[in-house]
């Protein structure tokens, strides 16, 4: 197939990682023992809609605490491919920086104090003018059994304040002229615009993480029932019941379109109603949206500084005329 002149291939375990040549594939060299040769399988071949029109400029590997293949792409969007060749795990994630004219253009892995840290070169516009940053992805939220939420550092390019209780921040220089997200104390606060470094709070706080906004989309394929199967794509239907499991997530909208998404509600009669409610981990049940039609699918969005980690999406569907 040939490689990439201009990446270096990643050594994984026994495994290599290479950029075929022209950069639009990713393929994994390894024996196989039943042929008595080596083979290149295409890893993006499932991956078209991250990587089509466009190719690949850098890549880097994150061992702990996920095997991931972090990867550039000529237009400057940055995608991961979470990789464990033992359990059979070939999964790609592409990860919207946020920001105006954004762009990355490098990145590297290096050890961090308590695991891999991916860094990265950051282009964006502020305040009018084009700058890079030199950014770090944050360790991994929900590794610990028992996370605080007031810990929780989900935005971009930003900062954690940590002291006395104070409802104006300053330090925010290179985010001046932007509008940031802000989450205080473990909850969300109105939005502010960064005027001469600082901005002031609604709410006076003791740690808060601010930055830039973004927003976390997990969209399902079409469901398609066995009884659709059976007749073709004439039968529509549609999703009675949506049942997600989630794990030390606070947060997060779901529908059947970007146009439908309600918020999930997440507080108990029981929590206090002068904070925000705790992380929550179990089965929430949801009423589906009422949309008919052949192809109807399950969206979650995260559009607020909290942790989401949706473990799994079940459905009812019901099934309707041609």
């Amino acid at each position: 197939w040939g490689s990439d002149d201009e990446t270096k291939p990643l050594r994984i375990n026994n495994v290599v990682l290479f950029i075929q040549k022209h950069g639009h594939n990713v393929r994994e060299l390894l024996f196989q023992f039943d042929n008595d040769s080596y083979i290149a399988h295409n890893m993006s071949l499932l991956s078209r809609h991250i990587t089509a029109n466009t190719k690949f400029t850098h890549v880097a590997y994150q061992k702990d605490p996920i095997s991931t293949a972090w990867l550039i792409l000529e237009n400057g969007n940055l995608a991961g491919m979470t990789y464990d060749r033992a359990q059979d795990v070939v999964a790609w994630h592409r990860h919207p920086i946020g920001g105006t004219d954004v762009a990355v253009e490098s990145i590297a892995v290096i050890p961090g104090t308590t695991q891999d840290e991916l860094w990265a070169v950051i282009k964006r516009t502020v305040n009018g003018s084009t700058v890079r940053y030199i950014e770090y992805m944050t360790d991994v939220f929900s590794l610990d059994d028992t996370p605080v939420k007031e810990d929780a550092f989900f935005v971009d390019s930003g900062l954690t304040y940590d002291g006395t209780s104070t409802s104006t921040i300053s330090g925010l220089d290179h985010l001046e002229g932007e509008t940031v997200t802000i989450l205080g104390d473990g909850a969300v606060q109105p939005v502010r615009t960064v005027s001469s470094g600082s901005i002031t709070l609604e709410h006076a706080v003791t740690k808060a993480s601010i930055g830039l906004n973004y927003t976390g989309k997990i969209h399902t394929q079409p469901f398609i029932p066995q009884a659709q199967a059976l007749v073709g794509d004439n039968l529509t239907h549609s999703i009675a019941q949506i049942v997600l499991r989630f794990n030390n997530t606070l947060g997060s909208k779901y529908g059947v379109s970007t146009d439908e998404l309600d918020r999930i509600e997440y507080r108990k009669p029981s929590d206090p109603m002068d904070s925000s409610p705790p992380l929550f981990s179990g089965l929430i049940e949801l009423p589906g949206m009422g949309t008919w039609d052949r192809e109807v699918g399950v969206m979650v969005h995260q559009d607020q500084p909290l942790p989401m980690t949706l473990i799994s999406i079940s459905a009812t569907v019901a099934f309707g005329g041609r």
